[in-house]
């Protein structure tokens, strides 16, 4: 693989200009430059700490305020910044992580030093000095860390070390039957691939995976709902597998968004099949990892949901709603024992809960991609975004996005211009890491460009044709004159490229 390289003067791109005029603004267009607006008023209403803010400046790569990012700076240094301990280290970079994909140059030193905690020789003897010999599963959930680094600078020593680290785990797994613990097994998996290249580390998650489900059995979920729902084991101890719980669906759809493989879409076919509840139904609900719909967002990627985007797009709005307001309700209150009682309406939890920006819905429609694994995981997405003008990571402002198919050869983008006075250009990076190779686009074109503004009422639809253009690498700029929307169909060659942090906006070496 070759190592990337930075430089200030950026690589030209294909480009394509829209044409087709926006004559009636689609719902989703709306409602996602609405939560857009929502979120960059929301996080100003707070100081976050610790796990609150992991996803902010995840919003400011999707395309939050210019200034969300020296926020995310601030707090990261004051409240997140030195986790040393083997759980810190998997679970607590996400916001670490974010941090290196938004400003690179920025935050190398600390990529190294980080890395270093995890992949030098001499830290791994202290440690053992300190607790004798032992290792957690956390640790291998920590290779993102490593990867990290290895996404910023291009050292072999790291691609080195993560497959030295998650080997050695998967030699345990071969040993205990080819299971591995938590969803730290997706997190060092998708770490190892990228640092190799090699797919095979991913079927130690499908081995975790099968196991759980051949150990499955369906169950009434609670004495309100008379519908069968299959539950699963989670933890396993010496004395075997307990804690059952209902399916979830992120590690299975985070393995199929990766492989693209038949087999990966054929267990979450069967998932969906047996699980006794359609999986359109949207349910009003966040886990710890901001997520949890990836079920419906499935089911629109199948085509059997189309109103899907404006649904996730609203329960996204009333959530940040009710936590600004929770947010409220708790502000001049303190937390834990209180006359001798503990408060369970103020507990130390609440800020956790109570952070008020929310992501999901924006990675699954922009990007085209699952939310990130939470214990130390990196992200994924068919596509990510750069605004040209301004020379930095996201939607520009007024361009809403839409991803509606992610087959293995086709990822369906449709890009929306807003502004009814402004152009606004988009560069559309492949994969989170650029990647992916764009073989070739076909994008709407319509006849007569020169007709934009002279549509109205009495007046025909403009005609909207197809065409074909070649791309050939990671990037595509798209031109976009106010009011007007482009369709496209992107011809995604899978991780045929070095994953790095580059952008659009450095030259590049030949095949970097």
């Amino acid at each position: 693989m070759t190592t990337p390289t930075f430089s200030a003067t950026a690589a030209p791109c294909p480009a394509v200009t829209a044409s087709v005029p926006l004559l009636d603004p689609p719902g989703w267009a709306v409602a996602q430059r609405q939560l857009f607006d929502l979120l960059d008023r929301a996080w100003r209403r707070c100081e976050p700490d610790s796990k609150v803010f992991s996803n902010w400046p995840q919003l400011y790569l999707l395309g939050g305020a210019e200034d969300l990012l020296t926020a995310c700076e601030r707090h990261w240094e004051r409240v997140a910044g030195r986790p040393t301990g083997r759980f810190p280290r998997g679970e607590s970079p996400l916001t670490f992580h974010f941090l290196c994909m938004a400003a690179p140059e920025r935050w190398r030193e600390h990529a190294i030093g980080f890395a270093e905690l995890c992949a030098s020789a001499r830290t791994d003897a202290g440690r053992r000095a300190r607790s004798g010999v032992q290792d957690a599963a956390a640790d291998f959930a920590a290779a993102g860390l490593v990867c990290n680094a290895l996404l910023m600078s291009g050292q072999d020593r790291y691609r080195e070390r993560i497959a030295e680290r998650v080997g050695t785990w998967l030699d345990r797994a071969a040993a205990d039957g080819g299971v591995l613990p938590d969803n730290a097994a997706m997190a060092g998996a998708l770490a190892a691939v990228h640092a190799t290249g090699d797919a095979s580390y991913l079927d130690a998650v499908r081995l975790t995976l099968d196991a759980i489900i051949a150990r499955g059995r369906t169950a009434q979920l609670s004495a309100a709902l008379d519908i069968p729902v299959p539950h699963g084991p989670f933890p396993r101890e010496d004395h075997g597998w307990f804690d059952v719980h209902p399916m979830l669906t992120g590690i299975p759809t985070a393995l199929w968004h990766h492989s693209a493989a038949t087999a990966d879409r054929q267990r979450l076919e069967r998932l969906r099949a047996g699980s006794g509840y359609d999986w359109c139904t949207m349910r009003p609900i966040r886990s710890e990892e901001e997520a949890g719909h990836e079920e419906p967002w499935l089911a629109f990627l199948c085509g059997d949901d189309p109103g899907y985007p404006e649904r996730v797009l609203a329960a996204a709005q009333a959530q940040v709603r009710h936590r600004l307001a929770r947010m409220d309700r708790y502000r001049d209150r303190e937390t834990g024992p209180a006359n001798g009682q503990a408060d369970s309406r103020a507990d130390s939890l609440n800020w956790q809960r109570s952070n008020p920006v929310v992501t999901e819905a924006l990675v699954q429609l922009t990007w085209g991609g699952p939310q990130v694994v939470s214990d130390g995981g990196l992200q994924q997405a068919r596509v990510r975004y750069h605004d040209a003008e301004a020379r930095r990571p996201g939607l520009p402002p007024s361009v809403a996005a839409l991803v509606s198919g992610i087959d293995r050869h086709a990822t369906l983008v449709e890009l929306v211009n807003l502004d009814p006075e402004r152009p606004r250009a988009v560069i559309v990076q492949a994969g989170a890491f650029g990647e992916h190779t764009i073989g070739e686009v076909r994008h709407s074109l319509c006849d007569d460009p020169s007709r934009l503004g002279g549509y109205g009422p009495g007046l025909p639809a403009p005609t909207v044709t197809t065409a074909v253009r070649r791309v050939d690498g990671p990037y595509l700029r798209i031109d976009l004159p106010p009011s007007s929307l482009i369709r496209l169909s992107l011809e995604l060659e899978l991780r045929t490229r070095t994953p790095s942090y580059r952008t659009p906006f450095d030259a590049r070496e030949e095949g970097s």
